[in-house]
């Protein structure tokens, strides 16, 4: 009833406000043209501002250099028309009954100096934005749009082909400042060709409810945004790549895309079974390792994008399918360092095989509605579902020579889940310069259910002599569902030229749900036994929030902005044990969050920022259920009702600065993290058997853990990024490194344990940009990891990992093409093991066909040495761990691939030299 009452209510204050506004609004809309040629300007800035009260909107021209602005009230506005090159034009439009068609004639203002050459700044800084020319670096023809990515300072690619940039996870690349498969940057990237990008911006994107209100809240995340050339702005391109080898190899990508100012389409299908994720690299560009065991996967994806309501209204819709079939066989050594188990050493063999599939849908309509209105509307939906077949057999060892305990295990399991959500704002300007309301409603819902089957031979042994074995042979059905609302309303009033306020109020409620049975399995009848009530559990969780608070903002523009709020909350928590036995706990929680950002600019091209953050965050369900779930004998484990809710203290000092006439930027983070009531895991760890429960016994070996609160646990990272460009020799240089410590605490065996995990990174990047068809990329990236605690008879123990790449990518004579990837990988020696070395070779030679060279056939050859291996090594508080899986070894697949090009309707033939 909640969730209905707010929606309801959301709906007609809506209305009200909506409807005060539908009679006389009209647009002004108009040409953008060149004063000498008469040719149309594109990508412009046309600017609007209402004279009664100095609200001030932006739109561009398109490729025919027509702009049209959203709806407006009769009245009296200022029309501004700004291009690059060009002088600015400023006008005076009344706007009465009827829409006004303006036409804009601008005169260039290029100045050309016989015998000097200026050379443009690659990079430009314009607020919370970086911006990055391309024309500074090179790529092959039809290349994708990641190869360009890669170089632009302070941005990172891992193996995996996640986006970093500036030490920050990018969780959304946009096209022309519009969404494109948002859910996912790493299709986005996959599905771009380099040739199409004109600058590249790297964002501290704002929310939307401060880039309407004009209050910055100081919350940021990384977006990129990727801005294509003015005439490939009314296109098509993609590619059609298919290939097979050896062993029933085999690849095919298909990736289309056609796009207008308006309206956009893109599709991406892909399938393989070499390990390639993000689609099949047929000039063997891949990076570092291809993942654990074998995978053979089928993804499709499908992007749209369009304006409607005479283009005050953004729609995007993404969907993706992905299917993997995984196959990995590992092993792993644990040596546990701290308490009763140092000395200990855990050796386990495991094979596991499992199927996914997985859709996804959402959906975003940002409608202006008009110069004071704006509606932001995001479903999504989501299913997921995940059958598993697993074995594995292990034992564990004191001394490296007396046998603990012995096990033989097999699970196979089935889970589900499906989710679905939505975001709906409301903003709104007022009748005064300054003055928003914005209403906000977010509501998901998830529901979850699996069932298992558990079979487990476990022996253990006293004084390395055989003592008895234990047999697990079970199953369990599991029911959940999660439904979250929040709803918030925000109001924000401008106090003078500089200063404004802003008051919120939230109401926020969770309710989550679980219920788990499990059964003993009769082997002999393949019955189901009796119902195992101690490994059963019914338990429901509620969470209520009230949230209100205030904060004051001071802005000069381009000089300091200074921002303080603070937020009090007071929240309530039942948990109901309803099976085996019920039970009922009440608590309550009451917080300050306080919260400061502190901007000063040197200049428009250095600044220091100072961030801090405060926020509660609640233990999951799982970690409340008071059940033991023991589906690992020697590895038992249970929730804690009686949990407190977490308080993070959030520090973040930033320092960024560009030189645009070198092209040199650098960006400087420290961030700690101060947590009270930290959720960590108390362990109690034995070397005979101990009896958990009257039919729980934990085995000689074994863990029993159980979630509990520990203060003083903190986070400290300080991370830096060097972009520089040596002009003379054409070379790209990327310099990105990193430092680390943090601080924790356990219980283990009932003891205080101080654990401390700390290291640093260091990573270089050197590319050259001087052709296109001799590009050399160098790299280097080394790693090393320490673990120190008070329980442990060594003092620390460390990781060291180091990976130096090569990339070589040469046109020869037009029309042939050789590429090479190369990766050097070393691991330091641990757990007595020898030092380990790793060379991976990837290697293609390719023939271009076609007069417009848009088609190649590619004999690609991966790992060309034979010698990939999946090597891991892991540091932390209680024990050091290497682990090694089967990996996809030397292969090579014969391919082709079409690349497709078009401007309009006619296709496009490429310039040459």
């Amino acid at each position: 009833m909640k969730i209905n009452l707010w929606t309801i209510s959301l709906l007609a204050i809506s209305m009200l406000l909506l409807g005060k506004n539908v009679l006389a609004q009209h647009y002004i809309m108009g040409t953008l043209l060149d004063d000498r040629t008469s040719r149309p300007i594109q990508a412009a800035s046309i600017t609007f501002i209402a004279v009664k009260d100095s609200i001030k909107f932006q739109v561009p021209t398109d490729i025919l250099g027509k702009f049209s602005s959203s709806k407006l009230s009769d009245g009296d506005y200022l029309v501004t028309a700004q291009a690059m090159g060009y002088t600015t034009d400023l006008r005076r439009v009344k706007l009465l009954g009827k829409t006004v068609d303006l036409t804009f004639k601008l005169s260039s203002t290029e100045i050309v100096l016989d015998e000097i050459s200026i050379a443009a700044s690659s990079i430009q800084v314009r607020g919370d934005t970086l911006e990055f020319d391309t024309k500074k670096y090179v790529t092959q023809d039809f290349a994708d749009a990641d190869e360009l990515i890669k170089q632009i300072p302070g941005v990172e690619i891992d193996d995996d082909g996640n986006v970093k940039a500036q030490g920050e996870s990018v969780n959304k690349i946009i096209i022309d400042g519009r969404e494109f498969f948002s859910t996912d940057p790493k299709v986005a990237l996959k599905n771009l060709p380099a040739d199409v990008i004109a600058k590249i911006q790297i964002i501290d994107d704002k929310t939307e409810q401060a880039k309407f209100s004009g209050f910055d809240d100081g919350k940021r995340m990384k977006v990129i945004n990727i801005v294509t050339k003015p005439d490939k702005r009314k296109s098509y391109f993609g590619k059609l790549s298919g290939g097979a080898g050896p062993d029933r190899k085999y690849a095919i990508n298909t990736q289309v895309t056609k796009m207008n100012p308006k309206r956009q389409y893109s599709i991406d299908i892909n399938t393989n079974n070499v390990n390639q994720p993000n689609g099949f690299a047929p000039r063997g560009n891949t990076r570092g390792r291809t993942g654990q065991g074998v995978t053979t996967r089928f993804n499709a994806g499908f992007n749209y994008l369009d304006r409607f309501f005479d283009d005050r209204m953004d729609f995007n819709a993404n969907y993706t399918y992905n299917y993997t079939d995984n196959n990995v066989l590992s092993q792993s050594k644990t040596e546990y360092t701290a308490g009763n188990r140092a000395n200990q050493i855990n050796n386990q063999n495991q094979f596991n095989n499992t199927y996914s599939n997985s859709h996804a849908l959402s959906v975003r309509a940002n409608w202006k509605i008009d110069s004071i209105q704006k509606l932001d509307f995001q479903p999504n939906f989501s299913y997921q579902n995940n059958d598993r077949n697993s074995s594995s057999t292990g034992n564990t060892l004191l001394n490296l020579a007396e046998m603990l305990n012995s096990s033989d295990r097999r699970n196979k399991s089935f889970v589900e889940n499906f989710n679905w959500g939505g975001d709906l704002t409301y903003m709104r300007r007022l009748n005064k310069p300054g003055r928003t309301i914005s209403f906000n409603i977010n509501g998901s819902f998830s529901s979850n259910k699996s069932h298992a089957e558990n079979f487990a031979l476990n022996s253990y042994y006293k004084d390395g002599l055989f003592s008895r074995v234990d047999t697990v042979n079970n199953r369990n059905y599991s029911l959940g569902d999660n439904n979250g609302f929040r709803s918030k309303i925000a109001y924000t009033e401008m106090l003078g030229k500089y200063s404004r306020v802003q008051g919120n109020y939230t109401f926020r409620n969770t309710a989550r749900y679980s219920d788990r049975k499990t059964y003993e399995f009769l082997a002999e009848t393949g019955q189901l036994g009796e119902l195992k009530n101690r490994l059963s559990n019914e338990f429901r969780n509620d969470f209520v929030y009230h949230s209100g608070g205030v904060s004051y903002l001071f802005s000069k523009k381009d000089s300091i902005r200074f921002q303080i709020g603070l937020d009090y909350q007071t929240a309530a928590q039942v948990n109901d044990k309803l099976f085996p036995n019920t039970l009922t706990t009440k608590s309550h929680f009451t917080s300050l969050l306080p919260n400061l950002n502190f901007q000063y600019n040197f200049n428009k091209d250095t600044r220091v920022e100072f961030r801090y953050n405060t926020k509660t965050n609640t233990p999951s369900i799982e970690q409340l259920q008071d059940f033991i779930d023991n589906q690992n004998p020697l590895r038992i484990s249970s929730g804690n009702p009686n949990l407190k809710q977490e308080y993070d203290h959030n520090l973040v000092l930033q320092f960024r600065s560009i030189n645009k006439g070198t092209g040199k930027s650098f960006t400087s983070d420290f961030t700690a993290d101060f947590i009270q009531h930290k959720i960590a895991n108390t362990i109690f760890t034995t070397d005979s058997a101990f009896t958990i429960t009257e039919d729980v016994v934990l085995g000689p070996g074994g863990q029993y853990i159980r979630p509990e609160n520990f203060d003083g646990v903190y986070n400290l990272k300080w991370q830096n990024s060097l972009g520089y460009r040596f002009e003379p020799l054409k070379l790209n240089l990327n310099l990105n490194n990193n430092m680390y410590f943090n601080q924790n605490y356990t219980l283990l065996n009932l003891e205080k344990i101080n654990a401390q995990t700390y290291g640093m990174g260091q990573r270089v990047g050197v590319n050259t940009a001087f052709s296109k068809d001799v590009i050399i990329g160098l790299d280097y990236n080394g790693n090393i990891a320490f673990s120190k605690n008070s329980a442990t008879e060594k003092s620390n123990y460390s990781v060291y990992k180091h990976t130096i790449g090569n990339s070589i990518a040469l046109t020869l004579l037009k029309t042939w093409t050789l590429n090479s990837t190369f990766n050097y990988l070393y691991n330091g020696s641990i757990l007595n093991s020898p030092s380990t070395t790793s060379l991976l070779w990837n290697v293609s030679v390719g023939k271009k066909l076609f007069k417009r060279r848009n088609a190649e056939i590619n004999l690609t050859v991966f790992d060309l040495f034979n010698d990939n291996k999946n090597i891991n090594q892991q540091v932390n508080d209680l024990w050091v761990r290497v682990s090694q899986s089967n990996a996809i070894t030397r292969y090579a697949v014969l391919s082709f691939t079409y690349h497709i090009r078009g401007l309009g309707g006619k296709s496009v033939m490429k310039n040459r030299r």
